[in-house]
């Protein structure tokens, strides 16, 4: 988790996502949100909420942790697992268009040498 974190400071200052001053709140919303173990923004809220949190403060921590899981979360998935890093869903994408292209590649070379259908121009 000290790395998800550590990386989510660094993207926030290199990629001026909020004000510097804001960064170490930024960064610990986000720890406190994942030291929860619950990873449900809306629970999260809920606890803020109760802590007595200024409403601005929980738009903020939920700020927070949305753009952690947008930069390490895989959209589809309800919540977000801390183990599944953007770097891994790129990966998997790599993959499929290195598949794609050999496919392609062996469609062409299989045919009459005509560009498959899709990669031809209209």
């Amino acid at each position: 988790m000290i790395e998800y974190l550590k990386q989510y400071k660094s993207e926030l200052m290199a990629k001026d996502l909020v004000r510097q001053n804001q960064v170490p709140y930024m960064v610990g919303w986000v720890h406190r949100f994942l030291s929860l173990g619950e990873h449900e923004e809306t629970v999260f809220a809920d606890v803020l909420e109760k802590e007595g949190r200024e409403d601005w403060q929980i738009r903020q921590a939920l700020d927070a942790v949305g753009i952690y899981n947008s930069m390490f979360c895989q959209p589809v998935v309800e919540g977000c697992d801390a183990a599944v890093s953007s770097k891994a869903a790129v990966s998997d994408l790599e993959l499929s268009f290195q598949f794609l292209l050999i496919e392609s590649a062996l469609q062409y070379s299989t045919k009459d040498h005509r560009a498959p259908q899709h990669m031809s121009r209209a």
